[in-house]
């Protein structure tokens, strides 16, 4: 009996996290019965994963499986076209081994490549295990080439992470691509190491006319950046980025803000965050009225941005001694509303809770804010002559707004 083809084939590079790898591949085979072949790329691993590894795939998979051992630690990108090339599918799936596979989550993503020949590349909604909290639906990008994920840590079940959008890039920590796509692009361009390989791929292929999209009926969940040394070439990595695709960094984080009813503003030192409307803050406070934290947590699931709920809520959480749940509280007010004041209130909540590496992290937040709240005031006059050059009338208005309201002290 002649079996099936085979649908897509996975490609994981790896280096060292052997539990994560075997537990990533369990659930790849758990959660899919689709034929597929599976390439593990081995980039050299000191830990059990040279031993282990063969093993465990051919129980899994037979002679789907694959796995390519390497000499020396190419790197995400080199290890990506390893597997490429060896792929028999002519659909490719890149994965972070650091990733759980749930029910269904392949044919969403092929049914929306077979709809749509305009794509690119999809990938599925990454979420943070042990929550239903976003962790990506796509990359926005923010001026001074800024990357960061949209919607992150909005509930999964939220209305607005099922509208359909076309972000500039996606992460390969879950990606979904025609090989013939990925080839005739080049596949990753190795000179990144271990970061901006997926931002740079997109950007080629959307300079090209691909879109690209996260599908939210297809669900993983994401330990994120477990590879050690994962942000050591950050700065080398972007700067390469820029180098290569400077002309294709436009900020977007404005259009898929307005876009969902939104808006963006700026923060003490310039930084732009998604914000509620005047409007929206006012009606949401006034429904706040009474000392009732659950009606709190049930307005902030419908809208995370509502900034007096979380002050509300982890107040009412610190009178109740329940400094593990304030601190959550606290930790999701700084990333939705990043300001020193915010920053200062989550130190304060890791040291009750009990997290010296939370309050670790909140004091580097606070010598970064220091760092980068030098010379605003020239900075914001380069924003303008920049979003002046560049056609950016949105941009232009929101840095004049913000010398108008702060140019005088940021000038000291």
């Amino acid at each position: 009996m002649q079996s099936s083809p085979i649908q897509t084939s996975v490609i994981i590079p790896v280096f060292n996290q052997w539990d994560f790898t075997a537990k990533c591949l369990r659930s790849l085979k758990a959660h899919t019965p689709e034929n597929i072949q599976v390439i593990v790329v081995d980039n050299a691993s000191t830990d059990q994963t040279h031993a282990e590894l063969d093993a465990l795939g051919e129980s899994l998979w037979g002679s789907s499986f694959h796995a390519i051992h390497c000499d020396l630690n190419h790197g995400f990108a080199r290890a990506c076209n390893l597997g490429a090339k060896a792929a028999a599918s002519q659909t490719l799936f890149f994965l972070n081994n650091d990733t759980e596979l749930t029910p269904n989550w392949l044919p969403p993503l092929l049914k929306a490549l077979d709809e749509d020949t305009s794509l690119g590349g999809v990938g599925p909604l990454l979420l943070y295990p042990g929550s239903n909290l976003v962790q990506h639906l796509g990359i926005a990008f923010l001026p001074g080439a800024q990357a960061e994920h949209l919607y992150e840590y909005f509930p999964a079940a939220h209305p607005l992470i099922f509208g359909r959008r076309y972000p500039k890039a996606i992460t390969a920590a879950a990606l979904c691509m025609p090989k013939k796509i990925f080839m005739d692009a080049g596949g990753f361009f190795e000179g990144y190491k271990n970061g901006c390989e997926d931002i740079d791929l997109c950007l080629t292929l959307g300079a090209k006319g691909y879109r690209f999209r996260c599908v939210p009926e297809s669900t993983v969940y994401h330990h994120t950046s477990q590879t050690v040394g994962r942000f050591d070439n950050d700065q080398p990595n972007s700067a390469l980025l820029l180098s290569r695709q400077g002309q294709n960094l436009t900020p977007d984080i404005h259009q898929h803000a307005l876009g969902d009813g939104y808006d963006i503003r700026l923060n003490e030192w310039l930084l732009a965050s998604v914000c509620l409307s005047p409007e929206r803050v006012a009606a949401l406070d006034a429904g706040a009225n009474g000392d009732n934290p659950r009606l709190w947590l049930d307005m902030l699931d419908r809208e995370p941005l509502w900034e007096k709920g979380y002050d509300l809520l982890a107040g009412w959480l610190d009178a109740q001694r329940s400094f593990q749940e304030a601190l959550h509280i606290r930790t999701l007010a700084a990333h939705f509303h990043p300001s020193k004041v915010r920053y200062i209130q989550l130190l304060k909540a890791a040291q009750k809770a009990g997290k010296p590496e939370l309050a670790q992290h909140a004091l580097e937040k606070l010598e970064k804010i220091a760092t980068e709240s030098k010379d605003l005031h020239r900075k914001a006059i380069r924003r303008v002559q920049w979003a002046k050059s560049s056609g950016e009338p949105f941009w232009e208005k929101l840095y004049m707004g913000w010398l108008s309201q702060h140019g005088t002290a940021a000038g000291r």
